[in-house]
């Protein structure tokens, strides 16, 4: 004799189990981030939809890799040939460690939000420099 598995029929049903939650409900918002790869610099001074961000280990060095989430204004072709004004998504590498130090403190209800990064120089020279996030203009 065969017993009923509840589980399956369940999900067979599309029900939720009584009291399971899904994924999406204990994720901490952490994940894969979707965007085409632009670099640092194509971005600098230039008004950004900041959407989200992710601090991991970087796969070069032993400092951390900072992945951020934007949109930002781009011509688009459009489907009847015309060209319009579109907010597009892309993603960006930094191991920037002044913008993942003023990443740290945003709360992640807080966003999206508006932002522009900027390069700032150290001392005599121009060779070093740091990254600094500002409100646009």
């Amino acid at each position: 004799m065969l017993h009923c598995n509840s589980i399956h029929l369940l999900k067979s049903l599309n029900l939720n189990v009584v009291g399971m939650k899904k994924f999406s409900e204990v994720s901490k918002g952490k994940g894969k981030l979707e965007g085409s790869k632009l670099h640092i610099d194509q971005i600098l001074d230039k008004p950004l939809r900041l959407l989200a961000y992710e601090i991991t280990d970087s796969k070069h060095n032993a400092d951390k890799c900072l992945t951020v989430q934007y949109e930002i204004e781009e011509s688009v072709k459009g489907e009847d040939g015309n060209v319009n004004t579109e907010w597009v998504k892309h993603i960006t590498f930094t191991g920037s460690k002044a913008l993942v130090s003023q990443l740290q403190d945003v709360e992640s209800g807080d966003f999206p939000f508006c932002v522009k990064i900027i390069k700032q120089p150290i001392g005599e020279g121009g060779r070093k420099c740091f990254y600094k996030l500002i409100d646009p203009d």
